[in-house]
């Protein structure tokens, strides 16, 4: 057993940890699997060659921030922020694509729920599904995750202001 190495990855993130079992030996992985979700991983090798492997969650940092570091951030771009505002950009974009829930979702080779509940605003866009959108359509952060329209490329962003304009006077006389 003395001088072997296990090699544990975690594909999602590319981490990857060698850890050579020449007695007891922790190891704490903390890896990212949502906008908002973490996962703790603590890797217990013994000389016995075995590997134990306990996962739990923890808390996202806005939860554990206090009152006053939430106050650094302004309430409109905290409101921006919310997963159903970014939900409606996400509407936004593809729309103005011209491409269906399905057809985006397969573009970026996410299940298509996914895109369905980021698009509803029910779950938090993932940092890679919006670096996806970022590198293939030209889209920027600050528009996903700020709702700034200011660094679009102008095609885009008239063709997105053309789309909430269409879907405001939908949504105008839907109420009547």
């Amino acid at each position: 057993m003395h001088g072997h190495h296990l090699q544990f990855v975690i594909r999602n993130t590319g981490i990857i940890e060698q850890i050579t079992p020449s007695g007891p030996s922790i190891k704490n992985i903390c890896y990212q699997i949502g906008h908002n979700a973490f996962l703790m991983t603590n890797l217990v090798i013994r000389q016995v060659a075995k590997l134990e492997i306990v996962t739990k969650m923890v808390m996202p940092l806005s939860e554990t921030m206090g009152p006053s570091q939430k106050m650094l951030i302004d309430a409109n771009l905290m409101f921006e922020m919310r997963p159903e505002q970014i939900g409606h950009r996400l509407k936004l974009l593809r729309t103005a694509l011209k491409m269906s829930p399905s057809e985006i979702s397969d573009r970026l080779s996410i299940p298509r729920t996914y895109w369905s509940r980021f698009e509803g605003g029910k779950r938090p866009i993932t940092d890679q599904v919006a670096a996806l959108l970022v590198q293939r359509y030209g889209v920027t952060l600050d528009f996903l995750i700020l709702g700034k329209w200011d660094k679009l490329p102008v095609d885009l962003a008239e063709q997105m202001r053309t789309v909430e304009a269409e879907l405001s006077s939908k949504n105008n006389s839907s109420s009547d």
